[in-house]
């Protein structure tokens, strides 16, 4: 539990699975199923999603040989394998998270975790909240590391993206900054803070300040403890690409994060990335973002309400196929028997969706999306 807590996450497995194996051997029931939460919490840390659902599965058929004890260590993993669903943007899981994560609190076990649940609790309802300035403050007030209330640093990690985003969403920017402080003092200067501010100075405007954070992150000087803070990373260069004028470039980080969020569904990283991000799935322009998964964001951001996906108009298909084999305006407008203003038009409209700034980015989206 130690090494789980300092982030050691093989070292805190070996002792897990050697305290295991004793467990069983002398019949210590407690201890085998904390020993057992210990893992799938690793596996939860290292961002293995689909692991963190199938040992679940399997602790959950031992807890019922077991003769289903009460057991905090073995609650929290269960929370774990509603926050899967979460993650992934599989609509209708929430619920059950709040559920699970309320029982715990009630119970009044472990203290440190009730209290991080109950920030997991206050981050889900945080968009329906009545007062933002309250709400803030929970999510400081739970969220925030404290010393006499500890919990491992990746779980600090996990939930910081997050929170940081629902600070700005709110509008609390100085309860945002002593958030990220405080993650800071906790968990060190890992590529997941160098990440928080980067995240905070793009929603300030704060461009350069942003792309400062975010270059040893990108650079690998500066290492992540999860996989998902890359994904984020990603985004975030993604949004800045489009800021500075590079919408291709933009769409090469689009790639790079849907990549890296593929093996384990990471939906919701891109629907908590905002509206730039939404646009650029939308916009289809390169191959990296016309894949199974980009597909399957693109419809759980959909079925979110998060995405107006715009698909090109008939005529919009042909002027493309026309500007990828390097017609002209005049010549489009003769074919089609319409004007140049008119061509134009669709021209600009084709620009906007497919999230492209010159004729090479056309001709790869045209390539894209299978239009000769």
């Amino acid at each position: 539990m130690a090494e789980l807590y300092v982030g050691d996450l093989d070292r805190a497995g070996r002792f897990a699975r050697l305290a295991c194996d004793r467990a069983v051997a002398s019949g210590a029931a407690a201890a085998e199923l904390q020993a057992a939460a210990i893992l799938n919490t690793a596996e939860f840390f290292r961002g293995r999603m689909g692991e963190v659902l199938r040992s679940g599965a399997r602790l959950d058929q031992r807890w019922a040989e077991l003769g289903t004890p009460d057991d905090s260590f073995y609650e929290v993993t269960r929370v774990w394998r509603y926050w899967v669903p979460f993650e992934r943007m599989l609509v209708g899981d929430v619920d059950e998270t709040l559920k699970v994560a309320a029982g715990i609190i009630e119970s009044g076990a472990e203290p440190s975790i009730a209290r991080g649940l109950r920030g997991m609790i206050t981050l889900l309802g945080v968009d329906s909240a009545i007062d933002a300035h309250a709400a803030a403050t929970a999510l400081l007030d739970n969220l925030a590391p404290r010393a006499d209330m500890p919990l491992p640093v990746h779980w600090y990690a996990m939930m910081s993206a997050f929170a940081v985003r629902a600070f700005d969403r709110l509008g609390e920017r100085s309860l945002r900054d002593r958030f990220i402080v405080e993650i800071e003092r906790a968990i060190g200067s890992t590529g997941d803070v160098f990440l928080l501010r980067a995240i905070a100075a793009l929603h300030d405007q704060d461009f350069a300040r942003a792309r400062q954070a975010l270059a040893p992150v990108l650079e690998g000087s500066s290492q992540c403890l999860l996989l998902a803070s890359m994904v984020d990373a990603w985004l975030v260069a993604a949004c800045l690409d489009v800021q500075s004028g590079h919408p291709d470039q933009a769409q090469v980080s689009l790639a790079f994060a849907l990549a890296l969020a593929e093996p384990e569904e990471l939906v919701r990283r891109f629907a908590d990335a905002g509206p730039v991000v939404a646009r650029l799935l939308a916009a289809r322009a390169t191959p990296g973002s016309r894949g199974r998964f980009a597909d399957c964001v693109r419809e759980r951001l959909a079925a979110a309400g998060m995405l107006i996906d715009e698909e090109l108009t008939r005529r919009e298909r042909i002027v493309l196929s026309a500007l990828s084999r390097n017609a002209t305006l005049r010549e489009i407008a003769q074919q089609e028997f319409i004007s140049p203003n008119t061509v134009k038009t669709h021209v600009r409209n084709i620009y906007r969706k497919l999230g492209v700034s010159d004729r090479e980015g056309v001709t790869a989206a045209a390539l894209a999306l299978g239009i000769d």
